[in-house]
């Protein structure tokens, strides 16, 4: 078997992003149909199940390597001997989920949203940086890419807002204070830590206390 090639954080990876894309969605809208006391049992089954078996891969290099000749074309670099960024999306929909659960939040559609903004922001912005991003900024990110960011943030939570998944006071004003959030978190996070983390929980907080 041909050895694969794992490609870096700087590439535009497209197969990875359209990846990136529909699980997400696919998860988003789980979230949305499900009930909080049906997501008490999906929790630790779905996110549980995924963080048993990205453990089980660092720590079993045959494991490993198998995971990697399958789906290492929708890996980066650093993700081999790393947690993907799939358990770091369970991680902070398992946490936004606890959060929800015991402030007795009615439904799961903060998650909804928040998963939404994670789906299409970092790619979109991803996409836009290191395609037309030039002039630089923080963290080796572009002006370009963070405009990107907020714009298609902007977009997302008004299609939520069309779908009734969140309805603040202020229309305008939730939807330019939540795109500003995630795009700036986005910009600021550091390469240590994964967005797939930090973009979800972000969200999530600013849409509870907006909403």
């Amino acid at each position: 078997m041909m050895e694969v090639i794992l490609k870096p954080r700087s590439a535009l990876h497209a197969k990875r992003k359209i990846w990136h894309v529909l699980s997400i969605c696919v998860l988003a809208f789980i979230s949305a149909l499900v009930t909080i006391e049906q997501a008490v049992y999906l929790a630790p089954l779905m996110g549980g199940g995924l963080l048993i078996a990205d453990f089980t891969r660092l720590h079993s290099p045959k494991f490993n390597q198998s995971i990697t000749d399958s789906v290492g074309a929708y890996m980066r670099d650093y993700e081999k001997n790393q947690l993907s960024g799939s358990s770091w999306i369970a991680i902070g929909a398992m946490l936004i989920f606890c959060f929800l659960y015991f402030k007795h939040v009615p439904t799961l559609h903060i998650l909804t949203c928040a998963l939404l903004l994670t789906a299409f922001i970092d790619p979109f912005a991803s996409f836009i940086g290191i395609t037309y991003g030039k002039h630089k900024m923080y963290n080796k990110k572009s002006w370009e890419g963070f405009w990107a960011a907020f714009a298609l943030g902007v977009l997302v939570m008004l299609f939520c807002a069309f779908l009734g998944l969140w309805r603040p006071e202020n229309i305008w004003v939730g939807v330019g204070v939540t795109a500003l959030t995630v795009a700036l978190v986005e910009l600021i996070t550091p390469a240590s830590i994964d967005d797939n983390l930090t973009v979800p929980v972000a969200a999530s907080a600013c849409l509870y206390l907006l909403g």
